[in-house]
């Protein structure tokens, strides 16, 4: 029995999934061209509530709902396709990937395989978090949230007919809970929001009450006038499309703007297949087909994206990726004829299926696992392992005080518990060369600082007693200048990232900026590069005048690129025979995006000529280009933190400055 034949099939339903899924292809693809093209996930979950609920209500209405058929169906219907996908990524993933790479993929199979990928996708997000477009199972966050919501959903309405609850009450209880708690999150933990299953439900649950409004009054529905249906079809299309069209990556999304594709997607669907946008353009043969493979077709393109992004580096062309979506259709429409379809619609040895797809589930998810557990297996490529182990996590190592030296609080001191004699001050970029000064400075203690404020990281502080307010960057300054053993102080921080003031909406940090503008009554807005320069001013001024050796790091240049992607340690390259480019971004790139800051720093060093710069610019780059290798050294760890062997090259050049008098 094919789809197209079932009693209650909606062709137009079909054409709408195709409006979805070419959406989300198209921003997964083409990001800069269909910057709005990720509200298709919304459609296809207002879809889906309307859908799974409208065969809910019908079942519990003739008395012949079913947990176990209910199950059944969701099991063949998302199970094949999901399980194919997962043990090709794993497959091809073991030749095209490095040790860490398969490790990550392997970690997040188990978490598809079981459901749960949204949860590990959120944990996962942080400074040091790896690019989100070669997190190669990303997409399957959208499906957790699905299933999610099918664990409880079955249950509570049938609970609601069992016990004569009222439907309408708790389905808008928990529909406004959600989308108000989607809204007043937004601002300040928009991970949260895209990720919890807590604040999307609201909008499989606005799919569920068009399902029980169309059941419950079809027949005012039935009666409505002609022109009603095409209106709701045509407002419905205008709202998708301004949402694609107005919508950008950076947008406060879900939040209030998720209303414009949802509400989109309902006046859609309540217009019915007769609707003049449905009948017109959704019920088009090619909208049909896409419609009808949309979910292989989802779960396939992001993995050949990702993969090739993940191979080809970066900077990956219009036509390969292209490419790429042409062999995602094409895998797709074999998944459904193949594999997808033949299992949903077969009517024998039902019980044999599920239990045979349940068992292949799990297997495929402890082989997730075991992939994970055996850190993807280093002896696969040794010289990318080596790479990782020296150039990244060795080189992070920095990022913690190391067993063999004393915590204190959160800060660090080497080479004695007591009395320093260098003091660094930053955050993530000038930290990492404490325990490289530590091994080439074994006689002197040195003592590490961690500042971490996003935008007034490291030396964006006030001069401390300037004003009523104290912050730990204030403490940390002010114990560096007046205590007496510190004959050297070393601060730096992230340069061009604090000039734009980034991060400006992360909501833990947005009080105590707000205090910093209410405290410097002479600015009364939030202006960052006017801040910097004040605070920097300030902070200059008052080492100046310790007496104490200052050397000011002037932040390393930034590629923009993991060094990884251009060194010969991945097993597979797909353009390797084609001339790369050097290891490096252009100066002249870097110069630009960077001149602001570096204009602004140099004019308030020119007024302090006791404080000593040093140019990581200068170190790093030549007249061309700026490396992210030198003398067979890799510099970096990720596109902007050194690795150990570029803090190493760093502190060297801070020795010298520490012993040049």
């Amino acid at each position: 029995m094919s789809e197209i034949n079932h009693p209650k099939y909606r062709p137009d339903i079909d054409g709408l999934r195709a409006i979805a899924i070419l959406l989300v292809v198209g921003f997964h693809a083409f990001p800069s061209a269909i910057t709005g093209g990720y509200i298709g996930v919304d459609i296809f979950f207002v879809i889906s509530g309307y859908l799974i609920s409208s065969i809910l209500f019908q079942s519990l209405n003739n008395n012949q709902f079913s947990i176990f058929d209910f199950y059944s169906r969701r099991i063949r219907r998302i199970f094949p396709a999901l399980i194919l996908v997962l043990v090709s990524c794993l497959f091809f993933g073991w030749y095209a990937l490095t040790p860490h790479e398969l490790s990550q993929l392997g970690k997040n199979t188990a978490a598809g395989a079981a459901f749960i990928s949204n949860f590990v996708f959120w944990r996962e997000i942080g400074y040091f978090d790896i690019d989100s477009q070669k997190k190669i199972l990303l997409h399957l966050w959208s499906l957790a949230i699905e299933e999610q919501f099918y664990i409880v959903w079955p249950i509570l309405l049938w609970m609601c007919h069992r016990f004569k609850w009222n439907f309408l009450a708790i389905t808008l209880l928990a529909l406004f809970s959600s989308f108000i708690l989607n809204v007043i999150s937004i601002s300040h933990d928009r991970a949260s929001v895209f990720y919890h299953p807590g604040t999307r439900f609201w909008e499989l649950l606005i799919g569920a009450m068009l399902a029980y409004v169309s059941l419950e009054y079809r027949e005012l529905f039935a009666r409505l006038p002609k022109k009603i249906p095409d209106l709701s079809s045509i407002l419905g299309l205008i709202l998708v499309a301004l949402g694609v069209i107005l919508l950008k990556e950076d947008s406060e999304f879900p939040g209030w703007w998720a209303l414009v594709p949802t509400l989109g997607a309902v006046l859609i669907l309540a217009s019915g297949d007769d609707g003049f946008v449905n009948r017109k353009l959704l019920k088009s043969r090619i909208l049909i087909y896409i419609g009808l493979i949309s979910y292989p077709l989802y779960l396939w393109h992001w993995p050949l994206l990702s993969f090739l992004r993940i191979i080809e580096g970066s900077e990956v062309t219009a036509m390969l990726r292209a490419i790429a979506i042409g062999i995602a259709f094409i895998f797709s429409a074999l998944t459904y004829f193949l594999v997808e379809g033949p299992i949903r619609w077969r009517k024998e040895s039902k019980p044999l299926v599920i239990v045979f797809l349940l068992t292949s589930m799990c297997l495929v998810g402890l082989a997730g696992l075991f992939v994970y557990k055996q850190q993807g297996f280093p002896e696969r490529n040794y010289v990318a392992e080596s790479f990782r182990k020296n150039n990244w996590s060795y080189g992070w190592r920095n990022h913690g005080c190391g067993p063999e030296f004393l915590r204190v609080s959160s800060d660090c001191i080497a080479n004695s518990s007591v009395a320093p004699e260098i003091v660094i001050i930053g955050d993530s970029h000038t930290q990492g060369l404490f325990l490289n000064l530590a091994e080439l400075l074994p006689k002197k203690s040195i003592m590490r600082f961690g500042v971490y404020l996003p935008l007034f990281d490291a030396t964006v502080v006030l001069e401390p007693g300037d004003i009523p307010m104290r912050d730990r960057a204030s403490d940390v300054l002010l114990f560096a200048i007046k205590e007496e053993s510190v004959s050297t102080i070393i601060i730096g921080f992230r340069g061009v990232m604090n000039l734009m003031g980034t991060d400006f909406k992360n909501g833990s940090q947005t009080e105590k900026r707000e205090r910093v503008l209410r405290a410097n009554n002479n600015l009364n807005k939030f202006d960052s590069k006017e801040i910097l320069k004040v605070s920097m001013d300030r902070t200059m001024r008052r080492l100046s005048q310790s007496n104490k050796k200052v050397i000011f790091i002037l932040d390393n240049p930034e590629l923009g690129f993991n060094p990884e992607e251009c060194l010969e340690i991945r097993p597979l390259h797909l353009t390797k025979f084609y001339p790369k480019k050097p290891c490096a971004v252009p100066r002249s790139q870097y110069e630009l995006r960077n001149k602001e800051y570096r204009d602004l720093i140099f004019s308030i060093l020119k007024r302090y000529p006791k404080i000593t710069p040093l140019d990581m610019q200068e170190k790093f780059c030549d007249s061309l280009w700026c490396y992210a290798t030198k003398n067979d050294m890799v510099l970096y760890m990720d596109g902007n933190h050194l690795s150990n062997d570029g803090s190493n090259f760093l502190a060297k050049e801070l020795i010298k400055l520490i012993n040049g008098g």
